[in-house]
């Protein structure tokens, strides 16, 4: 820039010296990377911010971070670099430039560093104490726990004290439809899928009890049957062989069908051990 100064009687044009201004370049912010998903309580990658451009180069960097609800001054954070730590809950960033020439403040990005729900063991539920009876069906479920989409769910079983095994086709947190014959215990395994690990949760012993077994009958030993006359006294019906099983004890009731129609009707004799019909007019 110059002044130029012309005499208004002709006497001529003169210019001042000449002054320079330089204008320094245009600011921008520099990039600072791309989100990350971490652990619970684990260590996030370091972030790294590229330097900004313009305005002579000169700047003052500071980190900011709403760790602590409000995005805040991180402590130390006045370089390129920035270790987050260990976390666990999530956190954003973003890196403040001040230029030192004045031309501005800047600020980059932010990124959001997501902390995944701490992975705990579920705890089964659903089944009452009771023992069940045998080919019952069982239904248990994982309680306490998220069914997050990231997590795998995986039922295992034990029968006869042997190793637990993976129970085929039991990926859910609810384990249902399932019959049982002989005492089970089970457990349900949770695994992330971010490489989080995998949790067991507690080991519940269902109880069934033995199958039942039905007793067996005859005429003082004779299984085949007897033929009488009309209005004869039948043989003495004997218990040959006691009901077992279903945890006992068992209760018994004599039950007739009159004319063999397929209808059977309680006598309301309890004796477990015999029966006697009286005399008969039919089948």
């Amino acid at each position: 820039i110059r002044l130029e100064s012309t005499s208004d009687f002709g006497c001529g044009t003169f210019y001042s010296n000449v002054l320079l201004i330089p204008v320094w370049e245009e600011v921008f912010p520099g990039t600072v990377g791309s989100d990350q998903t971490i652990c619970y309580n684990s260590d996030a990658e370091t972030l790294i911010a590229e330097p900004a451009l313009g305005g002579g180069g000169a700047f003052d960097l500071q980190w900011y971070s709403d760790a602590t609800g409000l995005f805040e001054p991180v402590a130390g954070g006045n370089n390129l670099e920035l270790d987050p730590g260990v976390l666990d809950e999530t956190a954003s960033y973003f890196i403040e430039y001040t230029n030192t020439n004045g031309c501005g403040v800047l600020q980059s990005m932010i990124i959001e560093i997501e902390v995944l729900p701490e992975l705990i063991p579920a705890e089964i539920a659903g089944w009452d104490g009771l023992a069940l009876c045998d080919g019952d069906l069982i239904t248990l479920f994982g309680s306490g726990i998220e069914d997050y989409s990231w997590l795998s769910q995986q039922w295992f079983y034990q029968t006869n004290g042997e190793q637990f095994q993976e129970l085929e086709g039991y990926n859910e947190l609810m384990l249902s439809g399932l019959s049982l014959n002989e005492n089970t215990a089970f457990y349900l395994e949770t695994t992330s899928d971010f490489d989080c690990g995998t949790v067991v949760s507690d080991t519940v012993d269902v109880s069934v009890l033995d199958q039942l077994s039905p007793p067996m009958i005859s005429f003082d030993g004779e299984f085949g049957g007897e033929t009488i006359c009309y209005l004869d006294d039948a043989s003495l019906i004997t218990t040959s062989e006691y009901a077992s099983g279903g945890g006992g004890p068992l209760s018994y009731e004599w039950e007739y069908d009159y004319g063999n129609v397929g209808e059977f009707i309680g006598t309301g004799n309890t004796d477990a051990d015999q029966y006697a019909y009286g005399s008969l007019d039919n089948i």
